[in-house]
């Protein structure tokens, strides 16, 4: 744990909450992308987790801290860049609680999904 405290990387973030696990959780919540985003839901799910991680930093250094500086370099190559704190709070608008109280609920068998059944891990 102190490993996912310190980090908070995408990659260590996804083994903890596999894809496919957040991918059913966006859709079962009708959260899942109708059009290409720069940031894309998934993507925002564990921004949220990693902000629950590191709690003292601002928005754009949790996602800045969620990639590793080589990733970065490859995504400001193609013409992304870090996005301001306005864009970030409209993704976690976006998104909501719902799923995340869905995958809380899978990961932690804490109770049943309502109308549908998730994959646990």
């Amino acid at each position: 744990m102190g490993e996912v405290l310190s980090q908070a990387r995408l990659g260590v973030l996804a083994r903890l909450v596999p894809p496919g696990l957040v991918d059913e959780a966006l859709a079962v919540s009708d959260r899942d992308e109708r059009r290409w985003r720069a940031l894309p839901s998934r993507l925002g799910v564990y921004f949220v987790l990693a902000l629950c991680l590191l709690r003292t930093k601002s928005g754009p250094a949790v996602l800045q801290n969620m990639f590793t500086t080589s990733m970065l370099a490859r995504l400001r190559e193609r013409g992304w860049s870090l996005p301001a704190s306005t864009a970030l709070s409209k993704l976690r608008d976006r998104i909501g609680a719902v799923p995340l109280q869905l995958l809380f609920d899978a990961l932690t068998g804490w109770r049943p999904v309502a109308g549908r059944v998730m994959t646990t891990v």
